[in-house]
């Protein structure tokens, strides 16, 4: 195999438009022999992409300066969480201030944003819409469950909180409150007011999250979320959801708590609150999908705190 031919430093190791590279004076072999297709028509790349973050990336690099990822790309790239059947989608999302006109691509769906609703950062080296404003237009395609839980990740300090990009809170409460009230008139508005009503500060996941919405949908009353539990003085543990007065606990396990030393952990620190005389429940994804068994342990240690 060939290798690959040098481009300009305008087009090396970054992915641009074929277009430019055209009007650049590079032939059409040259370009084809330096790089891959891109994930979206005209657009080359240094290699082969396969991530919808990858796509998302690679249009935002090539695209016009007054061009933002949107809506769920936006979430990729800030690493807000999103459902695996939308997240995984290989679609980017743009947007632009009004008037200008909007992109458009077989797999490149377009906003046309007004200038108070047009809130731009830069991250990762491209522009994509604010935290907020991302989360209150992914609204018009995330059930209710998945828009607080977004709004529990944008609001978390938690370094630990699972797919973090970048370190601390990426909104306040109300900066949220904020662009709800300008969202007025716009779908998705009915859920991101639900949803402030339902968001806490403190979540370190998005288990946490949905487990804290199947609890309030079945009528159960709000739990504690991370409540820490001192041995004389001594830090025990700090639980993930938990009814205090009970000494009911909730403990989500995520995938990273099957490995073998984190199944340990696990298993000492359950020893602990137990000799404290708490009743420890340990949830998973499962039971987030069907809660029925859930509950039932859940009313069963409820009636024996009070009987």
């Amino acid at each position: 195999m060939r290798p690959k031919k040098s481009l300009p430093a305008v087009f090396d190791g970054r992915a641009f438009r074929y277009a430019d590279a055209r009007v650049a004076g590079l032939s059409r072999g040259h370009i084809r022999s330096s790089t891959s297709v891109g994930p979206h028509r005209g657009i080359r790349v240094p290699e082969r992409i396969t991530s919808p973050l990858g796509a998302d990336l690679a249009y935002a690099a090539s695209a016009p300066e007054d061009v933002a990822l949107a809506s769920v790309s936006a979430c990729r790239v800030w690493g807000i969480p999103l459902p695996l059947s939308i997240g995984s989608r290989m679609h980017t999302f743009v947007a632009v201030r009004s008037p200008r006109h909007v992109p458009s691509g077989v797999a490149v769906t377009g906003f046309k944003l007004a200038g108070h609703l047009y809130s731009v950062r830069e991250v990762d080296g491209v522009r994509a819409l604010s935290p907020c404003v991302a989360w209150a237009q992914s609204a018009a395609v995330l059930a209710l469950r998945e828009v607080l839980v977004q709004a529990d990740a944008l609001l978390t300090r938690a370094d630990n909180y699972p797919g973090r990009r970048h370190q601390g809170a990426l909104a306040t409460l109300d900066e949220l409150r904020a662009v709800t009230a300008a969202w007025t008139g716009r779908v998705g508005v009915a859920r991101l007011r639900a949803a402030l009503q339902l968001v806490r500060p403190g979540s370190e996941s998005p288990g946490e999250s949905r487990l804290r919405f199947v609890l309030s949908e079945a009528g159960f009353a709000e739990p504690i979320v991370q409540h820490r539990v001192y041995d004389r003085g001594r830090f025990v543990a700090r639980i993930d959801l938990s009814y205090p007065p009970l000494k009911i606990a909730l403990e989500y396990d995520g995938e990273h708590h099957f490995t073998v030393a984190k199944a340990m952990e696990d298993i000492e620190r359950r020893r602990e609150l137990e000799r404290l005389g708490w009743i420890v429940i340990q949830v998973t994804r499962r039971d987030i999908r069907d809660p029925s068994r859930l509950f039932a342990r859940l009313r069963v240690a409820m009636l024996a705190r009070s009987s």
